[in-house]
Parts: C-alpha cells; sequence; structure tokens
C-alpha cells in the first residue's frame, strides 16, 4: 500500500475523495476572487496595456488550468509519506495572496502596490514549487506553469503601472521620439537583451540547485 493509493495489480488506486477536495480548495479561491472582482474584464479593456497583453478570455481559461493543476500537485504532496506540514503551510499562504491580488489590482486599481504583492506571491509560489519538488517531483513540476504565469502577470501589472501612471505616462510621451530613434532603440535592445540573459542564467542556477538533475 501507498499513500499515493492502493497498488494493486500493478495499478494505483486514486484517493478520489481526497483529490477532489485538493481540486476544490485552489479553485474555490479562484471562483470566489472572480466573484469579487466579476467587472475585472470591463476593467481591463479599458486601460492602456503593453504588448504582448492577451485577451480578457484567456485569463479565466488559464488560471482554471494552473488551479487544477495546483490541486493535483497539492494531492500528490497530501497523499505522500514525506512530512509536507510545513510545504501546506507556504501553499496556503500562496493561495492567500493569489486571492487578494485580483482584488488589489482591479477593484482597488492599486496597480503599483498590487505589482508589490505580486512579487511577494512570486516568492511564495517558488518557495512552494521547491517544497513540493522535494516531496513529489511531479508536483514539483506541475507548480511551474504555474510560477510561469505569474512571472508573465508580473511583466503585465508592472506595465500597466507605468502606462496607467500619468506622471510617468507624460515621461514616456515627452521622450518617445527620442527612444524610437534608431541609435537609442539599438541601446535600449542591446540593454535590455544584457539585462535578460544575465538574469535568465541567474534564475536557471537557482532553479538548477533547487532542481538537481539525477
Amino acid at each position: 500500500t501507498d499513500h499515493n493509493g492502493s497498488m494493486r495489480g500493478g495499478f494505483i488506486k486514486i484517493q478520489w475523495k481526497t483529490l477532489l477536495i485538493c481540486l476544490a480548495i485552489p479553485l474555490a479561491v479562484g471562483g470566489l476572487s472572480a466573484l469579487l472582482t466579476r467587472n475585472s474584464m470591463d476593467t481591463f479593456a479599458v486601460i492602456n496595456k503593453p504588448v504582448l497583453s492577451p485577451p480578457g478570455w484567456l485569463f479565466p481559461v488559464v488560471w482554471t488550468i494552473l488551479y487544477i493543476l495546483m490541486g493535483i500537485a497539492s494531492y500528490l504532496v497530501f497523499t505522500s509519506e514525506k512530512p509536507h506540514t510545513a510545504a501546506f503551510t507556504v501553499y496556503g499562504i500562496q493561495l492567500i495572496f493569489n486571492f487578494f491580488w485580483s482584488i488589489i489590482f482591479f477593484d482597488l486599481e492599486l496597480y503599483l502596490f498590487a505589482f508589490i504583492w505580486l512579487v511577494i506571491l512570486w516568492f511564495l509560489v517558488l518557495k512552494t514549487t521547491c517544497m513540493f519538488y522535494q516531496i513529489s517531483k511531479p508536483a514539483g513540476y506541475m507548480m511551474l506553469p504555474y510560477l510561469l504565469w505569474v512571472t508573465f502577470a508580473g511583466y503585465l501589472n508592472l506595465s500597466i503601472y507605468l502606462l496607467n501612471n500619468p506622471a510617468i505616462h507624460s515621461l514616456f510621451k515627452r521622450n518617445s521620439a527620442l527612444l524610437d530613434s534608431p541609435p537609442a532603440a539599438g541601446r535600449l535592445r542591446d540593454v535590455f537583451r544584457t539585462a535578460a540573459v544575465q538574469s535568465s542564467r541567474s534564475v536557471f542556477y537557482f532553479i538548477g540547485m533547487e532542481f538537481p538533475m539525477k
């Protein structure tokens, strides 16, 4: 017998009640948050948005998939034989941060504070992912799409703050001609390329330490 299920005839018997509860928790958090911010897509449609901004209908689809993956990951951890209290504590905290981010961003429209909140959420998700991985490797891998999506959400959040802040937006407009010039654009691309490479190296180095290949 395995805590992930009873092994009979080479097959794992899934604990359906436990699995459904694990799925219901993140889906309930996301559903309640969506209910409280049900007019969020109306707000999202009228604010200034950056390039790569996805259509509004994509958000609930992606979040539903991520919540399902999150629920399955938590099930694998919960039904493992390894201690998981600390991992579930961090998991619960990140769910709380996840819940309130939408309210801060869409309802309160505190874009800068929402970004800071999202940065904290990102570290909590990373910590949860690493702790889940130590208990169940498949659970850790299932959390990676969530981590990537929160990273992308951070880009959108910060960009929306910059594009919808009157003082900063005015500064961008005054310097748009300079930034759009070929020499300046080339230098800007070089700076961003260098920053992206260095950031990628740092992230992969950290992930390599937390997720050793065996």
